[in-house]
């Protein structure tokens, strides 16, 4: 990301597409994602099983990342009030 601060903007299109339209669908991924690993619990497994724990801490991962998409992220939001200042001025002192 330094690069595109300093101007290069070469590699934009690599950066997370933080519009309403692009953290909608990345939720909407993780919720099928979420949903598959749910189908794939085994009825009676314990969390004394990798598979089932290693299933279980990525549905919980999943659900916060799902909560935590619901306010826009830290880059989102300093990209908005960045713009709505003008953008970025070097000549402040």
């Amino acid at each position: 990301m330094n690069a595109t601060f300093t101007g290069v903007h070469d590699h934009d299109d690599r950066l997370p597409d933080w519009s309403p339209e692009g953290l909608a669908a990345a939720v909407d991924e993780m919720r099928a994602l979420r949903a598959s690993l749910e189908g794939a619990a085994v009825a009676g497994s314990s969390l004394r099983d990798v598979a089932t724990r290693d299933r279980e801490l990525a549905i919980s991962f999943l659900d916060v990342q799902i909560a935590e998409a619901r306010e826009p992220p830290l880059p989102a939001r300093q990209s908005v009030a960045r713009a709505r200042r003008g953008g970025i001025r070097r000549d402040r002192r």
